[in-house]
């Protein structure tokens, strides 16, 4: 029987058909093994990258420690003298985070500043300042980012752990299938031959760095106690459905209020921080940008209110009043926040495509500048400034659609498929609605026409069908945005969430339900 012959002799007595069904498993084989060594490769770099930074971590410990046995030393000085503050204490020449390295092509070592009195407090305290920032802030914001990190590295290690199951369970139930329908056994013969001799077939790789990360985890997070690492690691991987806070986030967009305060918030969060923005960052700030007319109208609504519900309430709080600034800085604020992100992703990376994306949200503050001003102005449809309204307008208009369709939506390719679109789409079973995106997009960005003729519905009905149209098409744009970002995490292998690391050395907030971090500092705070 077959069953008893090795592989290659029964390859040989298959017809051309079934050859094919090998010809392609082997191709899949060589496919799967050659992803799982890419993929186990950059998960030994990115845990020996992980060790480097959490022996960082000790580090920045000790000196934290040593300076923590100093400060109670110095808060006795303090309270006899009066002479030196806890605040400025802590305050280092040293860059908020990392080591200064002789390789380093910015900056210089600092200057090694010591206090007489400070230098003989301790006989622990370096001879120099130390290389990290001292103070308590800075050292849990390090160790809460590579705690985050460590956890986002185990779930990558379980994703490949289950990769390689499922493969091998898919190579199995494909052989089974095969002898089912040509009733020839060779499952035995490939799985031992061919899979079993595969490194994907061994977990002995990703079970080991799996148990390292637990073992760093425990040692570095949660005092050794194993349990509970555990716990913390698996837990974090849990999915966790957003139907109601989907619906409660619609909500509080429509009232505009409390979410946009939220999204200043966080702009700030990631304008002022070392590490980078998450892609939900400048998506939710996109979204507000949709909100001018709305963001405009609490201030209206607001002077209104102040001055109790007068007749004369356009002459007070409309655009012609005096007043018209402090409405138009809010409606444009979403714009200049990501104008400013904009620009630090350019410091940041060096990207020039940063400051072409940051040209958009500048015109559009400038022409929403002239618009205001013209409203004010009385609104004529004549004159140089309804003339340069108009340009702006378009430039505007014309910029943000090309920047849509060229980087949002990434399609306008030429040798697509479908014409004009992109060659992988995820909503391929309706190609006719990404040609109506286009059109309406475009129509959509040219709204502002409404306001040209002199005659017709009051401007603020005019304001207020505009802001419902722009609505739909941020609507429309979310889809499309959001399918562009699928695919390029796709096409990347993206299926964890990449956390800048805090040291840099190597390579340039998520609280923890636990308390740990903040038992170590409490005591000085």
């Amino acid at each position: 029987p077959l069953a008893a012959l090795p592989l290659q002799d029964v390859l040989m007595q298959l017809s051309p058909l079934e050859m094919a069904f090998f010809n392609h498993l082997d191709a899949q084989l060589e496919k799967v093994e050659s992803f799982y060594l890419t993929r186990e490769k950059e998960a030994q770099e990115k845990g020996k990258l992980l060790q480097d930074q959490i022996q960082e971590l000790m580090e920045h410990k000790k000196v934290f420690m040593v300076l923590t046995r100093t400060i109670s030393i110095e808060q006795k000085s303090v309270n006899t003298t009066g002479k030196r503050s806890f605040k400025n204490f802590f305050r280092s020449e040293a860059p908020p985070m990392g080591r200064e390295h002789s390789s380093s092509s910015e900056g210089s070592v600092p200057d090694k500043e010591k206090d007489a009195g400070h230098s003989s407090s301790s006989e622990d305290e370096p001879s120099s300042p130390p290389p990290f920032a001292a103070d308590p802030d800075t050292y849990l914001y390090a160790k809460r980012k590579l705690k985050k990190a460590v956890t986002e590295h185990y779930r990558g290690l379980e994703l490949l752990h289950n990769y390689r199951i499922l493969n091998l369970t898919g190579f199995r139930k494909a052989l089974k299938k095969f002898e089912k329908v040509t009733r020839i056994a060779v499952q035995n013969q490939y799985m031992a031959e061919k899979v079993e001799k595969s490194a994907f077939s061994s977990d002995e790789g990703v079970r080991k760095m799996m148990k390292a990360t637990e073992d760093l985890y425990a040692y570095t997070f949660v005092k050794g106690n194993k349990k509970k690492a555990m716990q913390r690691l698996r837990g974090g991987n849990k999915t966790k459905t957003h139907h109601f806070s989907t619906f409660r986030s619609g909500l509080l967009l429509g009232l505009a209020i409390p979410a946009f305060v939220a999204g200043l918030v966080s702009g700030h969060s990631d304008v002022c921080s070392s590490s980078l923005p998450q892609f939900t960052d400048f998506w939710i700030g996109d979204q507000f940008c949709s909100l001018v007319f709305t963001l405009q109208s609490l201030f209206t609504l607001g002077c209104i209110y102040a001055n109790d519900f007068s007749p004369q309430w356009r002459e007070q709080c409309g655009l012609v009043s005096p007043n018209w600034p402090a409405a138009y800085v809010l409606a444009v604020s979403p714009f200049i926040l990501r104008l400013v992100q904009s620009i630090k992703r350019y410091a940041d990376s060096g990207l020039i495509t940063h400051l072409i994306n940051g040209g958009k949200y500048a015109s559009g503050i400038i022409s929403y500048l002239v618009f205001f001003l013209w409203r004010h102005k009385g609104a004529e449809r004549s004159g140089a400034l309804f003339a340069f309204w108009l340009i702006l307008n378009v430039v505007s208009a014309v910029y943000a659609c090309t920047w849509d369709f060229l980087m949002d939506w990434s399609i306008l390719k030429h040798n697509a498929p479908n014409p004009w679109l992109r060659k992988e789409l995820v909503y391929s079973s309706y190609i006719p609605l990404y040609y109506f995106a286009i059109i309406s997009n475009i129509l959509l960005r040219f709204t502002w026409v409404l306001y040209i003729p002199a005659k017709g519905p009051d401007m603020m009905l005019r304001s207020f069908i505009v802001a419902v149209l722009e609505i739909l098409r941020r609507w429309q744009w979310n889809f499309y945005r959001l399918e562009n970002e699928h695919l390029g995490n796709m096409d990347q292998y993206r299926v964890t969430r990449e956390v800048p690391l805090p040291y840099l050395f190597d390579d340039p907030h998520r609280h923890d339900a636990d308390d740990d971090d903040d038992e170590e500092t409490k005591h000085i705070k």
